[in-house]
């Protein structure tokens, strides 16, 4: 009876621990991209973005993180520094909290950005450098 009882909480340890894909949780909320001067992103990302786009001032992103156990919250951040180019380059970085989850699950979250300060910037059109891993046009409307 204690052997049964033993790999029972061992199967049961064994599966709360395995990864598991979680629901995409679409985004409810509008977040608001700050913009920083000299911004250098991490080398290290929690996340992999798995689509972007622009939507008139929107940023939509779609990532996946390990977690499961804890909200994350993310933040973007626009470097206010352009590189020469024709459109011009600006990097943005999606910076995360992960409240120091310990699970391992794929979480699928849509991120949704308003990047409409982007226009303070007096560009028409410009080059959205994200994480150095993905880049978008963004026209001014």
């Amino acid at each position: 009876m204690r052997n049964i009882f033993i790999i029972i909480s061992l199967m049961l340890l064994a599966w709360s621990c395995s990864p598991k894909l979680k629901g995409t949780h679409k985004s409810k909320d509008i977040l608001k991209m700050e913009v920083l001067g000299y911004y250098q992103g991490s080398k290290m990302l929690g996340y992999l973005v798995e689509s972007a786009k622009v939507e008139n001032n929107y940023l939509i992103m779609n990532i996946v993180y390990e977690g499961g156990c804890q909200p994350h919250t993310f933040r973007l951040i626009a470097d206010s520094t352009f590189k020469e180019g024709n459109p011009p380059i600006t990097n943005l970085f999606l910076v995360q909290d992960s409240n120091n989850d310990k699970c391992h699950d794929k979480v699928k979250k849509e991120l949704i950005f308003d990047i409409s300060r982007l226009q303070n910037f007096k560009h028409e059109k410009m080059i959205l450098n994200i994480d150095n891993l993905n880049t978008l046009l963004y026209e001014r409307k």
